[in-house]
C-alpha cells in the first residue's frame, strides 16, 4: 500500500465570533475542508489550519479576536493562521500587527480561503502577512453559500441576505458586511431542501438585515419568500431570525400566526425605549410602535414569543432615557431581551458624541434589565409547564450527563440524556417531551412514553 495512504489528514480548526450569518460563514468554510480532505477540529486542538472568523460590533470582540489568534500561534506556531471576518474587514491593518497571523481576508474574499490554505501548505511565509482586504461598500457579491453540514445537530443556519444600508449611528456594521443583497428564491429553496436530505430538522433563516430581503430582487419580499417555504415544505420547521420592527407588516404578523412550517417566534430588536435616543441611533421607529407591534402579537397569540435587543448606556442616555427601555419591556410584554452595553467604534458617527455614558452606569443598568429580562422569560416560561412540545435537540453534554433543546416557540429544554442514545447516530433529530419545571431560564423535561 501506498506510503501516502497511511497518513493522516491535515487538521483544520475553525472558531467563529459574532452573529449568525458568521456562524453560517464558518459552517461553510469547515464543510469546503473537509471536502478537501482536512479533518476539522475544536479550535482547543493542534492543528495545521486556524480560521478565525472575527466580529467587529464591540471592542470587547476585537480584543476577543486577537486572543484568539494568540491561542493558535501558541498550539502550533507552524500552522496556516487565516483572520477573516467583519473586524478583519473594518481594520485589516491592525488584524495584521498580530503575532503569527498569516492571512487577513476581508468579508468579500472568505470563498478564496480554502485555495490559500493549500497554496500555502508547506510553503514558507512571508512578513508581513498577505492581506485581501478592499472597499466592501462597493461590493455586490454575495460570498460563501451553499453548506450543507453543521456537525452534529439537527439545527442549522441559513444565510439568505447579507449587508445593511441603514447606517445606524452606533454601527460598523455596513462598512464590514458592504449594501444589501439577496439570494436567489429558487437558490433559497434549494439549500433548504439539500439541509433536509441532510436530516436537519429546523433551519433559522437570517441574514444582517433580514427585513430587507429581496429589496435588490424587484418585486420579491421576505414574506413572499416565506410563503413560497410554507408552499412546499421543504422540512419540518423553519424559524426566522432578527427583524426591524418597522419591517415586521401586518402581512408577516398575519402569515407567522397561521403558519404550519414557521415557528411562533420573532426577534424584534428595540435597542432604545427612548424616542429621542432611537432618532440619535438613526432608528425607523418609535416605542409606540414597538409596543403596538408586540402587543398585538401577543393579544392574539400568547404563545407566540416574542424577543428583543436593548442597547445600554447610548450617548446622551440618561436615567430617564433607560427608564423608558425599562418600561418599554414591561409595558410591551417581550417573553425575553437580550441586553448589551454600548460600545464606542471608531468610524461612527456616535463615537464622536461628547455625552457618552460611564463603564460603571452601563454596568448597573444592564444588571437592572438583565434581571426584567429573566422574570421575563420564566413567566413564559410557565406557559408550557405540563405541556408537551416537540423538541428539536442540540449536541449533548456528555460531560454532566444532558442534553438540551428547543420547542417551536423558543423554550429551552434539558434533560438527563436517556441511555439509549449512548452514541451520536442513536440520538433523534426531535422528540416530544413533557416540560415539567422551569429552571433558571429553560425548563426541565421528560420524554413522552
Amino acid at each position: 500500500m501506498d506510503a501516502l495512504q497511511h497518513q493522516k489528514p491535515k487538521r483544520a480548526a475553525l472558531t467563529t465570533l459574532g452573529c449568525k450569518a458568521n456562524q453560517y460563514d464558518t459552517a461553510v468554510l469547515a464543510e469546503r475542508l473537509k471536502r478537501k480532505g482536512y479533518a476539522v477540529v475544536p479550535f482547543e486542538e493542534i492543528a495545521d489550519v486556524y480560521v478565525i472568523n472575527t466580529c467587529t460590533v464591540t471592542a470587547k470582540a476585537d480584543q476577543a479576536a486577537r486572543l484568539l489568534v494568540r491561542q493558535a500561534y501558541r498550539r502550533n506556531p507552524a500552522a496556516i493562521k487565516v483572520v477573516t471576518g467583519c473586524y478583519a474587514q473594518v481594520n485589516p491593518t491592525e488584524v495584521a500587527l498580530i503575532s503569527g497571523v498569516n492571512y487577513v481576508v476581508g468579508n468579500n474574499h472568505k470563498d478564496r480561503i480554502i485555495a490559500l490554505v493549500e497554496a500555502a501548505d508547506g510553503a514558507a511565509f512571508s512578513s508581513p502577512p498577505e492581506v485581501l482586504v478592499d472597499n466592501i461598500l462597493k461590493d455586490s457579491s454575495f460570498s460563501t453559500f451553499g453548506v450543507q453540514l453543521f456537525g452534529h445537530r439537527a439545527r442549522a443556519f441559513l444565510k439568505i441576505q447579507d449587508g445593511c444600508n441603514q447606517f445606524c449611528s452606533f454601527c460598523i456594521i455596513p462598512f464590514a458586511r458592504g449594501q444589501n443583497r439577496s439570494v436567489a428564491p429558487q437558490v433559497v429553496m434549494d439549500e433548504l431542501h439539500a439541509l433536509a436530505g441532510q436530516g436537519y430538522e429546523e433551519v433559522v433563516i437570517t441574514g444582517i438585515h433580514l427585513g430587507t430581503y429581496g429589496h435588490d430582487l424587484g418585486a420579491y419580499s421576505l414574506v413572499e419568500l416565506m410563503k413560497t417555504i410554507e408552499r412546499e415544505k421543504p422540512l419540518k420547521r423553519v424559524r426566522v431570525s432578527s427583524i426591524d420592527p418597522e419591517e415586521v407588516s401586518e402581512e408577516i404578523i398575519e402569515f407567522l400566526l397561521n403558519s404550519k412550517v414557521f415557528c411562533p417566534y420573532l426577534h424584534v430588536p428595540l435597542q432604545s425605549g427612548d424616542d429621542a435616543i432611537l432618532e440619535r441611533m438613526r432608528r425607523r421607529y418609535t416605542r409606540r410602535e414597538f409596543i403596538g407591534l408586540v402587543q398585538t402579537i401577543k393579544s392574539r397569540r400568547p404563545d407566540f414569543c416574542v424577543g428583543t435587543d436593548v442597547m445600554v448606556g447610548f450617548p446622551g442616555e440618561t436615567e430617564a432615557a433607560f427608564a423608558q427601555s425599562y418600561a418599554v419591556l414591561e409595558e410591551a410584554g417581550i417573553d425575553y431581551g437580550h441586553i448589551f452595553s454600548y460600545s464606542s467604534r471608531e468610524g461612527t458617527r456616535a463615537a464622536q458624541w461628547p455625552d457618552q455614558v460611564a463603564p460603571e452606569i452601563k454596568k448597573e443598568r444592564c444588571h437592572r434589565l438583565r434581571e426584567l429580562s429573566a422574570r421575563q422569560k420564566e413567566r413564559f416560561n410557565r406557559h408550557f409547564i405540563g405541556k408537551t412540545r416537540e423538541v428539536i435537540w442540540d449536541a449533548p453534554k456528555r460531560a454532566i450527563g444532558t442534553i438540551k433543546g428547543v420547542t417551536p416557540e423558543y423554550v429551552s429544554v434539558e434533560m438527563p440524556l436517556p441511555a439509549a442514545w449512548s452514541s451520536r447516530a442513536a440520538i433523534p433529530g426531535s422528540s416530544h417531551v413533557r416540560l415539567l419545571r422551569c429552571r433558571g431560564e429553560g425548563v426541565e423535561g421528560e420524554l413522552c412514553q
